[in-house]
């Protein structure tokens, strides 16, 4: 996973892989760019595979940064992962990253 600052923006950079063997990394860095910044962006134009595990920590990093009144955007997805994050009720953080602010 690669992060890169901005100011007051964070871009995290999601791995090809994305699953429970690296959620604990995943949810640390989620969390610390939540606390530490008013605009978040997960990029997943680098992933190639994903589990349940990496959706839930997106739908619960989502619930956080609107409850700490943060932007939380979700940038990068394949068709599929639209899919699977409109299900999860996610289509609202779902953007094109030229349209993150």
């Amino acid at each position: 996973m690669e992060i890169n600052k901005t100011g007051n923006r964070i871009i995290i950079l999601a791995d090809e892989v994305m699953d429970i063997q690296n959620s604990a990394e995943i949810r640390d860095a989620l969390l610390q760019a939540i606390n530490e910044n008013n605009v978040i962006e997960v990029s997943n134009q680098k992933i190639l595979e994903h589990d349940l595990t990496y959706l839930q920590l997106l739908v619960s990093a989502s619930l956080y940064a609107e409850a700490c009144k943060k932007e939380f955007y979700i940038t990068g997805c394949s068709s599929s992962l639209i899919e699977e994050l409109k299900a999860f009720n996610l289509s609202k953080s779902i953007t094109n990253s030229a349209e993150v602010k």
